[in-house]
């Protein structure tokens, strides 16, 4: 059974608002070695305040460079909880 494994943007960040790239490109790099061991990925997106365009291509977008579509289709979640 493969495992599954929780990334939380909001932890990876230190806070609420993913704008940079650079941040964005360490999300991608925790995604892009939990795919690589072949884990289920859970995106978090929990306390999230604010997304860019920027973080978002630089966190997901590039993965479809490097790995096929099917294979992050199947193993990479998203959830988005939003409170106001």
């Amino acid at each position: 059974m493969t495992d599954q494994v929780v990334i939380r943007v909001y932890e990876i960040v230190g806070n609420g608002l993913c704008v940079a790239s650079e941040d964005g490109q360490k999300v991608h790099d925790q995604i892009a070695r939990t795919l690589r061991e072949g884990k289920k990925i859970l995106l978090s997106f929990l306390n999230v305040e604010v997304l860019t365009p920027a973080f978002l291509n630089a966190a997901i977008g590039q993965l479809y460079g490097e790995f096929q579509e099917e294979q992050i289709k199947a193993n990479l979640w998203c959830r988005m909880t939003w409170s106001f």
